[in-house]
């Protein structure tokens, strides 16, 4: 029983020292019509977290990688679901200017939270 208890309480403090302070901010970005568009051109900041969210009103798929991201090269994500791209020890690895997204019907969008 003493083990769970320090295991858990090492847990939350790792958990704790993971967060710090910094900036949350939103961003959304609608669909090209052919190929794949970059989320930000002159956002140039690193963020700890990033999640991906798609509208309810989607009615294709966003997939999301580097700049060749197309159907045939990435997973999609369907209307009115998420993805969290999650803090990685500490670091600030993801950047929107060098993210990518392209969809299966230029109708659609993306929206997302970073937290810097």
């Amino acid at each position: 029983m003493r083990t769970l208890l320090r295991f858990t309480l090492s847990l939350g403090l790792i958990t704790i020292s993971a967060l710090r302070a910094g900036a949350l901010s939103n961003g959304s970005q609608t669909c090209p019509a052919s190929g794949a568009k970059v989320l930000s051109t002159t956002n140039h900041s690193k963020y700890a977290w990033i999640q991906f969210f798609t509208p309810s009103g989607n009615s294709g798929q966003v997939y999301l990688g580097g700049s060749t991201v197309s159907s045939t090269t990435a997973a999609g994500i369907s209307a009115n679901q998420s993805w969290l791209f999650p803090v990685i020890a500490n670091t600030q690895p993801y950047d929107l200017t060098q993210t990518y997204m392209a969809c299966s019907n230029s109708a659609d969008s993306l929206q997302y939270t970073v937290f810097q």
